[in-house]
């Protein structure tokens, strides 16, 4: 008989040993012969399989087979075995070394984690202590020794990789797009992850418009400007050096808000990694956000009415004008003269400040009227609606024939009297 110390062998990405050594004990009275066939486990799921003996020494003609249970494939050759034919004297240690063809990697049947499976089944021949050939004595009555065989393939890795900033928003003013006066508005920023994976490789980013990689960086490779790709070790810190690009064509405007819901424009990106050999679609590592912030005017009224004005003469009423986004450059502009605003235009924050709109009619006609009050957006305006009355009374000057005119009266009025 012979007796296998291990009979599941492991090959381990993470282990630095490439092979397996594997320790046989021929614990029986008479020399044996272990002849090792290797088998990667298949797809189909067969009731049975057919074993032929033909090793045998010298007796090319005498060979045996029998029904075992299905082993599977015994090509692509992925596990190997040296020896493949161990002979052992009674009471002796053999050894046998099993390695791996990780050039069959892309061939070879694998789980759904891209694991390999297989079985080593060594056919004991018990031989004749002594003879000029070596024969056949018990052939299958003595049981197989059987090994099974597991792998981690290089494509089963996925990347593990753990992004430090809790931040990943990209937040922008609109204002401040458009007053860089540039079709195209770029930012960047940098951020940190953490790789967890603890085999060593090439990992590859990819991410999604409106976000692009600028540069990759670690201690060991340095700054990879324009690269997506980096070779990481475990626990390995990278930065990656993402920059957004906002074409102000593409970007729609929101409608100002009646209440006060924020006004904003928004986009995604997905950050992705893969291993440079994994069978694996890119791994989602983080999403990032793009904000834009568009101004939010708000006037404590958006109707004043001033009521009777005598023409010529000026009402003033004031309002409140506030920026609830934060502080903004407005201008104020009037339709018709009669109304002005003071001061025209200004910085506006989330603190209201007094706007002073002034009336001043020129003709007795009712008038209203709208007051814009812009940003420095393309079309983004609020409105003031204004009306009034006028009455036909009018101020004239008061010239030397009038003071006569007013004494003659007077005179008149005390002769009377």
């Amino acid at each position: 008989m012979s007796y296998v110390n291990y009979y599941l062998l492991s090959f381990s990405l993470y282990s630095m040993e490439s092979e397996n050594r594997l320790q046989v004990l021929n614990n029986s009275e008479i020399p044996v012969k272990i002849s090792w066939r290797m088998y990667n486990k298949s797809k189909e799921n067969k009731p049975f399989g057919v074993l032929i003996d033909t090793l045998t020494p010298d007796h090319p003609d005498h060979w045996s087979f029998r029904i075992t249970n299905y082993d599977g494939l015994e090509n692509p050759r992925y596990f190997k075995i040296e020896p493949t034919i161990l002979i052992l004297e009674p009471k002796t240690l053999g050894y046998v070394t099993f390695s791996l063809d990780r050039t069959k990697e892309i061939s070879i049947n694998h789980d759904e984690n891209n694991i390999v499976n297989g079985k080593a089944v060594g056919i004991v021949t018990a031989l004749e202590p002594a003879g000029e050939y070596c024969i056949r004595k018990d052939g299958f009555k003595m049981k197989p020794a059987i090994v099974k065989l597991y792998s981690e393939t290089r494509h089963s890795i996925q990347p593990n990789l753990v992004i430090r900033e809790l931040n990943n928003i990209f937040q922008v003013s609109a204002s401040q797009i458009y007053n860089s006066q540039s079709q195209c508005y770029t930012e960047t920023r940098l951020f940190s992850m953490c790789n967890h994976l603890r085999y060593p490789g090439n990992i590859s980013f990819e991410i999604n418009s409106p976000f692009t990689i600028k540069s990759l960086r670690s201690l060991r490779c340095g700054i990879r400007s324009g690269k997506a790709n980096i070779y990481l070790f475990h626990q390995d810190l990278v930065e990656i050096e993402l920059q957004l690009t906002i074409d102000i064509k593409q970007v729609y405007i929101p409608k100002m808000p009646t209440n006060l819901l924020p006004r904003k424009y928004e986009r995604m990106g997905y950050l992705s990694a893969v291993y440079e050999d994994s069978y694996f679609k890119p791994k989602m590592v983080a999403t990032f956000k793009m904000h834009i912030d568009f101004p939010i005017l708000k006037l404590s009224t958006d109707y004043i009415n001033f009521g009777q004005v005598v023409v010529e003469e000026t009402k003033s009423i004031n309002v409140m004008l506030s920026s609830y986004s934060g502080p903004e450059r407005f201008v104020t502009r009037s339709a018709d003269e009669v109304f002005t605003i003071s001061p025209p235009d200004g910085v506006v924050s989330n603190r209201p400040i007094p706007l002073i709109i002034s009336f001043k009619p020129k003709a007795d006609e009712k008038y209203l009227k709208k007051i814009e009050i812009l940003t420095t957006i393309p079309t983004d305006v609020i409105f003031l609606e204004c009306t009034s009355l006028c009455n036909i009374i009018k101020h004239f000057p008061l010239t030397i024939y009038t003071f006569f005119f007013l004494q003659i009266l007077s005179a008149r009025e005390k002769k009377y009297n």
